[in-house]
């Protein structure tokens, strides 16, 4: 059972190491952009999130930055839960795994703490 586990586990991490510098990627462009552009990112009490361009922003730039801005938002969400599904997961089959061996050293802790860095970078 244990060699079971350590496969799921593997696949796992195999799924965070490709998802993972993705998200970097889109948090990286979405905060590029949003300085580069002086665009304020608020969000309302649910989470829902709104855009503050300069008056100054032609109408067209400010339509095409606020779209790619929401592609980025979404793509970013998306990302998020998929890793937290998959980190939920692989904490269960650690915990299956330190049933069976108390000495056993997590393999998720450097992900872990790598998608609370850019959980922490991309909030608005």
């Amino acid at each position: 059972m244990t060699n079971q586990i350590l496969l799921e586990l593997d696949g796992l991490i195999a799924s965070l190491n490709q998802i993972i510098p993705q998200l970097s990627g889109f948090v990286s462009q979405f905060n590029d952009i949003q300085i580069a552009n002086d665009v304020k990112v608020l969000s309302d009490s649910i989470g829902n999130m709104y855009l503050d361009v300069p008056a100054s922003m032609p109408k067209p730039f400010e339509n095409m930055l606020t779209t790619r801005l929401g592609i980025i938002d979404r793509l970013c969400n998306t990302h998020g839960q998929s890793i937290t599904q998959l980190l939920d997961k692989g904490r269960l089959l650690e915990e299956q795994l330190r049933l069976q061996d108390p000495h056993y050293t997590s393999k998720l802790s450097g992900h872990i703490a790598e998608f609370a860095r850019l959980s922490n970078a991309f909030k608005h």
